[in-house]
């Protein structure tokens, strides 16, 4: 009986030319350094934004190459709407732009913690409330220009008092998410909880609090944790289920782990940084398996800080790392691994030929002839064949 062979094949080689470029992460020689960089953002291959805290948030246009102070501090950069609408914060204002980055104007009616814009007309804001007992949640219909604000999630009387929040994401008009920090009065500990809505901020549940949270398609969304945990949850956190992400498979180091940062191109290929050890991985299925791109250890890096944004499949920049900014034109150079589904389970071993493009691989003799498809690790089909019984080893062309 014919079987079916599914390979993962974790290669990217665009062409006979790129076969001698620079492949995985690497250094920008040319790129500011710092201990506190932090949060980069491209909203294509060539244009992005970084923030250092000594000199405030630098914008290139040229891949990194070259970099240009903005002329003032900031924090989060978020871009929607095709990347015609860009916001970033600096000190208790909110900036915003039109034009991709070139300049900024300060919104005087918006004093928030967060901002998320659902639409182009449906935003949300998170800040404390000023007796620090709450958070405050607001609403705009119209852009932005005028707000509605609530007190939402008090914490325990008398315990704690509220002291931030972060992973301020809503999806849609109604799906959103948040996570709330809180520490005790005398100050003798503290916590964090998770709160997700679907009714657009009117009623919050609780859930697992989160570093950062990314919304992918379908009702899917990640969350990564500070103790190195990663969660994949469906239905808009509706069935009560996370899927944690078995990161012991990932073939590294086990301190070198999923958690911290993570960015999406598109609503199946996700990446994350862990800045507390260097880590870079890659998911192209929507987060149910990752393997490991870049795992670098140093004591230079600091928690907390870091990021990184995939702007194309192929193109990235990431934080964090030796505390320089890191770039990849090749989706990361994965290296080369195999995933095999049933029925055939068969020992696979793989050996790339760079200088030819090709990448060989070798299994157990097929009991009976197998349908081989095989893909690279941004999910494109590289080779469909048909092998034959007691087939050994198989030769792919990946030179395009």
């Amino acid at each position: 009986m014919k079987g079916k062979c599914i390979l993962l094949l974790l290669v990217i080689l665009i062409s006979r030319d790129s076969v001698f470029a620079q492949s995985g992460w690497f250094p920008l020689v040319n790129a500011p350094k710092s201990i506190d960089l932090f949060d980069i953002y491209f909203i294509n291959a060539d244009t992005g934004f970084v923030n250092r805290t000594d000199q405030g948030a630098m914008r290139t246009t040229d891949g990194g190459e070259t970099w240009k102070p903005m002329g003032f501090y900031a924090g989060k950069f978020k871009f929607y709407f095709n990347n015609t609408l860009g916001v970033c914060f600096s000190g208790f204002y909110v900036l915003t732009t039109t034009d991709y980055g070139l300049t900024w104007t300060q919104r005087p009616n918006i004093f928030a913690d967060d901002i998320d814009f659902a639409t182009k007309n449906i935003a949300y804001t998170i800040s404390g409330s000023k007796d620090s007992t709450r958070l405050s949640f607001g609403k705009s219909t119209n852009g932005g220009n005028t707000w509605k604000y609530r007190d939402i999630l008090p914490p325990s009387p008398g315990i704690s008092k509220v002291v931030g929040s972060r992973c301020f994401t809503f999806r849609d008009e109604i799906h959103g998410y948040l996570t709330e920090l809180y520490e005790a009065w005398d100050g003798s500990g503290g916590g964090e909880f998770g709160y997700y809505t679907t009714d657009g901020g009117v009623t919050w549940s609780r859930t697992i609090p989160s570093e950062e949270v990314l919304y992918l398609a379908n009702g899917t969304w990640i969350l990564t944790t500070y103790y190195g945990a990663i969660y994949r949850v469906q239905n808009d956190f509706k069935d009560g289920v996370f899927e944690q992400v078995d990161t012991n498979r990932i073939p590294s180091n086990a301190s070198c782990y999923v958690a911290g940062h993570i960015c999406k191109t598109n609503d199946s290929v996700v990446a994350s940084v862990n800045v507390s050890m260097g880590g870079i991985f890659r998911s192209i299925d929507r987060g149910k398996t990752w393997y490991r791109q870049y795992c670098h250890y140093s004591t230079h890096i600091q928690l907390n800080r870091g990021g990184i944004s995939m702007p194309t499949l192929l193109v990235g920049y990431a934080v964090g790392l030796d505390s320089q900014i890191y770039k990849t034109i090749d989706g990361g150079g994965a290296p080369l691994s195999v995933k095999l589904s049933n029925p055939c389970d068969c020992n696979t071993t793989l050996s790339s030929q760079i200088a030819s493009a090709t990448v060989t691989i070798s299994f157990d003799a097929l009991l009976s002839s197998e349908s081989l498809e095989i893909f690279d690790a941004i999910g494109r089909q590289v080779s469909s064949t048909q092998l034959p019984a007691e087939a050994t080893s198989y030769r792919v062309d990946i030179s395009n």
